[in-house]
């Protein structure tokens, strides 16, 4: 109850007294300058210290580097869910922090290296958040990552109840590649794709098209 309590009491991500641009530009290049950051603001250590670095419109980016290195960190503010410590990012030449954050997610899609399954309809998965799901969107999706047909085969297709109550190993690497940025909300802007490949993880930053970038 107490942690329902702190998260009950946290301010929301937007402040509804601030003007914040809700229109994304297009063809924009993501500009991070001088960006440090840490997790614990007593450490002596940054996680990320003084990242100089342009994301070009309409090209693939790697970011590649050992595990714990900082990249899946970098894509965390690059999306908004931490502030920056120093320097800020940029798009084009407004920084992000002055555009509406859930405009600019809307257009990101993001395949996280710790993906979860929550307790609820395989068609809630890969559509969280949804209130009204576009089915053609949805079997797009399914289609996308290989696993319509098997999902129309269970008795309740898409309504079939996964998650924690048991089936969360199964479904991991089936349902979590449906809700990659091909899913029902298909990104205009950029896309982040994280995977782990011969020790390392590389992260792909790109203009999004249909799919995310796979990496082999």
């Amino acid at each position: 109850m107490n942690r329902l309590g702190e998260v009950r009491d946290k301010p929301d991500e937007e402040d509804p007294t601030r003007e914040l641009l809700r229109e994304i530009p297009a063809g924009k290049n993501l500009r991070i300058e001088n960006l440090s950051f840490k997790y614990d603001p007593l450490s002596e250590t940054p996680t990320l210290d003084n990242i100089n670095l342009e994301i070009a419109w309409g090209k693939q980016t790697a970011i590649v580097g050992m595990s714990g290195s900082g990249k899946t960190t970098l894509v965390k503010l690059l999306l908004g869910f931490y502030p920056p410590a120093g320097g800020g990012i940029l798009l084009g030449d407004t920084p992000l922090e002055n555009y509406s954050i859930r405009e600019w997610r809307k257009r990101c899609g993001v395949v996280m290296q710790d993906g979860f399954i929550f307790s609820d309809s395989i068609a809630g998965n890969i559509a969280p958040g949804v209130e009204h799901i576009d089915k053609e969107r949805l079997r797009h999706a399914a289609k996308v990552a290989n696993i319509h047909r098997f999902i129309e085969e269970l008795p309740l297709g898409y309504s079939t109840r996964i998650g924690q109550a048991g089936k969360e190993k199964l479904w991991y690497h089936t349902v979590t590649s449906a809700t990659s940025p091909s899913s029902t909300s298909i990104p205009t802007g950029h896309d982040c794709d994280g995977a782990t490949t011969s020790g390392r993880k590389p992260v792909a930053l790109r203009k999004s098209e249909h799919r995310p970038a796979h990496w082999p």
